[in-house]
């Protein structure tokens, strides 16, 4: 046919075009037709009618063939990839706007910046015609640019879908080239089976409706006019074939129905909780009354203790005073008894005594006292002359027990003692003055340990306490703060390489580092105040006056070693610095030529001729610049362990000078102990003889031949049985006389408790103090006091220890009162914390473990079953179906492609193999787990764990939806795994599944490639339930470029197989093929950048053919046509 340009306006043609007879009655929607308007490299109006029984679209490379198909695309799908061909099936490189505009594609070698064929404001059309039997279906768009614009968003789009045969692409354009978009809408509204869409994806709604296809099967029609090898069966599957019924809404909604469940579960573990914590409540409280009733019955005991050992210690005493009055009875008639035979045994002795004496017993007695007395002396000697010998031995003095050595010894000691004397004065004198040294040193290191710890609390200053404590009384004096009251030593700091000359500069800038600077403001009162008080230091004070200008610094100053610290004083510091540089030399030589100058080891000179070096104190002591206490702290250690040693020794000489004062002082004493010795106090050998002496009398007196010896013996035997006698009549008036005290203090003890244990016990209080106070026996009775006190003791301390357990009982309800309470979720919000709001948490308890918490546990069992049945086991169950389906349609497949030879005696099988992936494995897992987990009888937690782990793997997917693993699990296309096998019609026997067509030569790619494609189209263009695909057209683009004939016959018998009807897209060479299985042709030719069509049948064009050879053999020109 003829282009006709856009304005001549002869494309309005409102007759129907004729309808084509078919020769055959396919079961789906054949493309009658196809019909573009401004079409890429097409302009005007053009027709592409196809034939039932076959049509070829053939043109040179370039021609235009695949932009006739694009529009089709264009129609049909969603997302259309354009040009396909010629990239391989894989990226587009042309849109809808190039196709709009005329702009040649990139692969033509231009600049897609161009302004293409149709620059300005342009329409184009386009318009597919399916039939089925005499249903006939037209899919239409019309595309506009106002402007010039090539922008997407200015191109305005009308997707057209109708079913009235009256309708045509001429009355779309003619309408909306007359009343644009609204021109349409009227069309719509007045005519039937007419609808227009400017929204694309409502559009394809209806256009998925007609054909009952997925949007997955169009864009694999869309891919299959291009695709030329597999190089993955998967992705074309999985992408293009298999439609989409992942479960990751279904599986989003059961993990936000567990998630109910979790919010009905943790209600009920916080009624479990809330239980859990009741609990011991009530068990505390059962514990408290318990200890309440001891506490009772401990005091009762304790009231009523004094009556039960009134009451026995009332019996006991009297059965005691009974017993008494007997053992007094008994011992007054023993004591008669005995005091008279003591009468007659004295007189006796009497006459026994008055005969001794009248022999001479009375010189016998006194010679026995002197003799004992004389014993008793020697002893005393002994011991006395021991002493004194020893004392001698010490003091080198004689040892002789004789008068005139001990007069000898007297008057040497009378001459030592005077010698000591003195001696001893001197020591006390020294250790006296020693004992002050030592005070000293104690003193001083007491007060440097005491500076150590004020100068830490100080860490920005090196200088003494005292300076501190002056400057903390000045600043409260002048009400400012100590900041501004800085020593000059605390705002200068030696560099750190210029440490050497430190003790050097310290000397030099000498007193002025203590000089306290003062603001001039503050200068008068602070003069006032220090000059009216005694401020026990040397108190240097600088006016600071910030506007005085200082002089130049020497260039080798000291003042260049030091850095000055950031404060308002500085230009002040700054200034004193300058006016008390030194210039620095390196030695006294240097020095001497210099005026103003020092050297590091600290000798200085002033005018000429004049120098010093003040050595009073060590060059590296009493630093005070810098800007913290490490100076000052590192000296206060050293002088501490320096004292430290001055201590030691001077303790040590202390301790020695005492030793020798004390050693003295002992000699002294011994020496003047020697004045006051009597010779009678050491004479032992005088006591001695004497002893012998009265010793030999008195043996002479008592020889047993003599009448006083045996008078003697009458009257010691007489007088030894009266004094037996008069012991026993003692012990007898003893025993007496015991008798009736304890008897006294029984009857007391029977009066005392008379009236307590008159008041009495009843059998039941008899019975409870028997439980915790004793039975006293009648030999306890002496012990009943001590027993009842120890009782008193041991009761109190009982009575103590329950109330502690009481309260601490208390204690605990409180505490577990206050964890039920922080647990409740509001029954318990107005009940208090004390004891007695006991029962309403008691009253809670109950209430939980009868009817709330049963009830929530129903709930959350009800809640759980249908979770895990209605939500989990159906969401799985769904995905496991999806892939039995998959796999029984893929069966169906492979059925139709046993009927189709691939090869000879050969017939291609698509086999499916189950994904194995981690996360699915761990998903399967965790079903089997909660199918084991439902049985499990512990009120469904084992269950609900289950569960949750379970919807974990679920809410993991979810949130991982473009994961392989995720897809694996809630995708049931990425459950299964695909691959072609070839397999032998005989022998049934396979080759190993292949998953592409990779590795083969370029004709044994397409052979496969569409062989699977054939099998993927069938599969996705048939709707379930139909043996045949109701949209039954597809497009194979260059078609057959690497098949022969045999193989085109069985592709072709294999898309007729499976219901569908091909158009060939074919470059001139491979028409002698195509003759054999299509009876048209459509011949696309361009020229000069515009592109043409015209249909014809294949005998149509052999005879212009034939004619055209005839003519050029007429006219001598020969050649082919």
């Amino acid at each position: 046919m003829t282009s006709v340009p856009i304005s001549s306006r002869q494309w309005v043609r409102k007759e129907r075009t004729p309808m084509i007879n078919l020769e055959r009655s396919p079961s789906g929607y054949l493309l009658r037709e196809l019909k573009i308007f401004n079409w890429g490299s097409f302009n005007g109006m053009h027709l592409a009618p196809i034939d039932p029984a076959g049509t070829s679209l053939v043109g040179v490379t370039g021609s235009g063939k695949t932009t006739i198909i694009d529009g089709l695309m264009t129609l049909i799908c969603l997302s259309p990839r354009y040009n396909l061909a010629s990239t391989g099936g894989n990226d587009s490189d042309r849109d809808l706007v190039s196709y709009v505009r005329g702009m040649p594609s990139l692969g033509e070698g231009q600049n897609l910046k161009q302004k293409g064929t149709r620059p300005g404001q342009t329409m184009s059309g386009i318009c597919a015609t399916f039939s089925r039997g005499e249903q006939l279906v037209r899919l239409g768009a019309v595309f506009f640019f106002e402007g010039t614009s090539s922008a997407t968003a200015e191109l305005e789009k009308n997707w057209i879908y109708c079913t009235n045969p009256e309708q045509s692409l001429e009355s779309w354009l003619e309408t909306f080239h007359d009343e644009g978009k609204h021109g349409l809408e009227l069309i719509e509204k007045n005519t039937q089976g007419f609808w227009v869409h400017s929204v694309r994806r409502d559009y394809m709604a209806r256009v998925r409706a007609q054909f009952q296809v997925s949007d997955n099967a169009l864009s694999l029609l869309n891919r299959a006019a291009g695709i030329k090898q597999l190089t993955d069966i998967d992705a074309i599957f999985r992408d293009l074939v298999l439609e989409d019924r992942a479960a990751f809404k279904r599986a989003d909604e059961v993990v936000k129905s567990f998630d109910d469940l979790n919010v009905i579960h943790q209600e009920l573990e916080t009624a479990r909780a809330q239980e859990q914590k009741l609990k011991p409540i009530a068990e505390l409280w059962v514990r408290y009354q318990k200890q309440e009733e001891s506490l009772a019955e401990l005091r009762l005991v304790s009231e009523l203790a004094p009556i039960w050992f009134a009451e026995q210690s009332h019996d006991l005493w009297s059965a005691e005073k009974r017993r008494l009055e007997q053992e007094i009875e008994k011992a007054l008639f023993v004591m008669h008894r005995l005091g008279d035979q003591r009468n007659v045994l004295k007189q006796q002795c009497d006459v026994f005594l008055q005969a001794y004496l009248q022999k001479g017993g009375a010189s016998i007695d006194q010679l026995q006292r002197r003799v004992e007395e004389w014993i008793a002396t020697k002893r005393v000697r002994a011991t006395t002359s021991a002493q004194y010998q020893s004392r001698m031995r010490r003091l080198g003095l004689s040892e002789e027990l004789s008068e005139e050595g001990l007069r000898q010894n007297k008057e040497l000691a009378h001459l030592r003692c005077d010698a000591l004397t003195r001696q001893i004065s001197e020591q006390r004198s020294e250790a006296f003055q020693l004992g002050i040294n030592e005070s000293d040193i104690r003193a001083r290191l007491q007060a440097l340990q005491q500076e150590v710890e004020e100068i830490k609390q100080r860490p920005d200053s090196n200088l003494p306490t005292g300076y501190h404590q002056f400057r903390t009384q000045l600043a409260d004096h002048l009400e400012v703060d100590e900041a501004l009251l800085p020593f000059a030593a605390e705002l200068i700091q030696v560099k750190a390489d210029e440490q050497e000359w430190r003790g050097a500069i310290e000397r030099a800038i000498g007193g002025h580092r203590l000089r306290v600077m003062v603001p001039s403001n503050k200068a008068k009162a602070a003069l006032r105040w220090i000059n009216g008080r005694d401020n026990h230091l040397h108190v240097r004070v600088l006016e600071v006056d910030l506007d005085t200008p200082s002089r130049e610094i020497f260039p080798d100053g000291y003042a260049r070693k030091l850095i000055l610290k950031p404060h308002p004083y500085k230009k002040a510091v700054e200034v004193l610095m300058t006016e008390l540089d030194r210039h620095c030399v390196e030695s006294s030589d240097a020095l001497l030529a210099t005026p103003q100058a020092m050297t590091k080891e600290g000798m200085m000179s002033e005018q000429p001729s004049f120098f010093e070096k003040r050595d009073q104190r060590l060059l590296s002591s009493d630093w005070f610049t810098g800007f913290d206490n490490r100076d000052r702290l590192t000296y206060l250690h050293q002088e501490i362990s320096d004292f430290d040693g001055q201590l030691e020794h001077a303790h040590e000489a202390l301790c020695a000078a005492r030793d020798r004062l004390g050693d003295l002082e002992e000699a002294s004493n011994a020496y003047q102990l020697i004045n006051d010795v009597e010779f009678d106090f050491i004479d032992l050998h005088g006591a001695e003889s004497q002893v012998i002496d009265l010793q030999g009398q008195l043996e002479y007196l008592t020889r047993p031949d003599t009448d006083v010896s045996t008078a003697k013996s009458q009257l010691d035997e007489g007088n030894q049985k009266a004094a037996e006698l008069e012991e026993s009549f003692f012990d007898a008036r003893d025993v007496h006389t015991r008798l009736v005290v304890r008897l006294s203090a029984a009857t007391q003890k029977v009066n005392e408790t008379q009236e307590k244990a008159e008041s009495g016990l009843s059998a039941e209080q008899r019975t409870s103090l028997s439980k915790y106070l004793p039975i006293i026996s009648p030999e306890e009775l002496s012990e009943l006091s001590n027993m009842e006190m120890n009782c008193y003791h041991d009761q109190s301390k009982a009575i103590e220890k329950s109330r502690d357990r009481l309260e601490e009982l208390e204690t605990e309800l409180i505490r577990k009162m206050a964890e039920a309470k922080a647990v409740d979720n509001g029954a318990l919000v107005e009940v208090g914390l004390e004891v007695a709001d006991v029962p309403a948490y008691l009253k809670r308890l109950t209430l939980l473990t009868t009817e709330a918490l049963p009830e929530k546990v129903e709930r959350f069992l009800t809640y759980l079953n249908r979770s895990s049945d209605d939500g989990v086991t159906q969401l799985l169950s769904f995905v496991e179906q999806e892939v039995v389906m998959i796999e029984e349609r893929i069966e169906e497949l492979n059925s139709t492609l046993r009927r189709v030879e691939f090869q000879s005696g050969k017939y291609l099988r698509l086999v499916t193999s189950k994904v194995i992936h981690k996360d699915l494995v761990a998903l399967q897992s965790a079903q089997r787990r909660l199918n084991t987990a439902r049985f499990k009888d512990d009120v469904g937690e084992t269950h609900y764990r289950a569960l949750r782990n379970l919807v974990e793997n679920l809410r993991n997917a979810c949130d991982r939806k473009k994961t392989t693993g995720a897809r694996a699990i809630l995708d049931p296309r990425y459950r299964l795994e695909f691959s072609v096998a070839v397999v032998d019609s005989v022998t049934r026997e396979a080759t190993a599944g292949r998953k592409g067509s990779y590795g083969d030569s370029g004709g044994e790619k397409e052979i496969i490639a569409s062989y699977i494609l054939t099998a993927a189209l069938g599969y996705a263009l048939c709707p379930i339930g139909e043996s045949k695909p109701i949209f039954s057209t597809v497009v194979l683009d260059e078609a057959f470029s690497r098949t022969s004939v045999s193989v085109a016959a069985r592709i072709i018998a294999a898309l007729n197989e499976f219901g569908l009807h091909p158009i060939f897209v074919t470059p001139n060479k491979e028409l002698q093929l195509l003759k054999v299985h299509t009876r048209s042709a459509i011949i696309v030719h361009k020229k000069d950048g515009a592109s043409t069509m015209l249909s014809m049948s294949w005998e149509e064009l052999q005879n212009y053919s034939n004619s055209r050879k005839n003519k050029y053999v007429k006219d001598g020109a020969g050649g082919d046509a």
